[in-house]
């Protein structure tokens, strides 16, 4: 995204397990927004704006590339965007997985 340009779709906050894999490489991250059109992840491993990658989460599974990264945290683009009934299993897997690490 560009200085001064608004996102269109509205993201949701959410923390959750997920893998990021590029070049071949899975790498774990963290998911902590997603919205439609894009995703923000926390990962320790740096990437290149541009850099395609394959974001793995839950009932997710879609092609982004890097929009930008700073300090640990990644903007991304997806290349096709998810649809709202993508967003919502997601979010219920997110609930799901929530509430067993809370009682395991």
């Amino acid at each position: 995204m560009k200085p001064g340009e608004r996102r269109r779709a509205m993201r949701t906050t959410l923390t959750v397990p997920a893998t990021v894999t590029v070049d071949g490489e899975t790498i774990e991250a963290r998911l902590c927004d997603i919205s439609e059109g894009g995703a923000m992840i926390e990962v320790e491993r740096p990437f290149a704006e541009g850099d395609r990658v394959t974001l793995r989460s839950g009932h997710v599974e879609v092609e982004a590339r890097i929009a930008r990264q700073e300090q640990g945290v990644c903007g991304l683009v997806f290349e096709t965007p998810l649809g709202e009934a993508d967003i919502a299993r997601q979010l219920l897997w997110s609930s799901i997985s929530a509430h067993r690490a809370r009682n395991s």
